[in-house]
């Protein structure tokens, strides 16, 4: 069993989201030409397959989600017979974050 499937994501992650916090808000002193300079960062993009690149957007795997695309608001069925993002309604923020807070409130 993973450490993901034992204690879940949030758990695992922590330690790296706790260090990217300090990153953001702090920064890191780092020497430049003799002279101590203050970097502050964050991560602008995250790479990884279909079934981590859901795990980590907080969705549900592609087999147990109802809406099976983290772009659109695509079901199975409506994936099996249209190809074409026209088809489909594309995910916003506004749409992504309602269900997100949704699922983190279920129990």
């Amino acid at each position: 069993m993973s450490a993901i499937n034992q204690f879940g994501i949030d758990v695992v992650l922590e330690p790296f989201m706790s260090e990217l916090k300090i990153l953001e808000q702090e920064g890191i002193l780092i020497e430049v030409n003799g002279q101590k300079v203050n970097f502050k960062g964050t991560i602008s993009l995250a790479s990884g397959d279909n079934l981590s690149s859901h795990l980590l957007g907080g969705c549900k795997s592609p087999s147990g989600a109802i809406r099976i695309c983290r772009h659109c608001m695509a079901t199975s069925d409506e994936a099996q017979t249209n190809y074409l993002e026209g088809y489909f309604a594309l995910r916003t923020r506004e749409t992504f974050l309602s269900l997100f807070i949704f699922k983190r409130s279920s129990p």
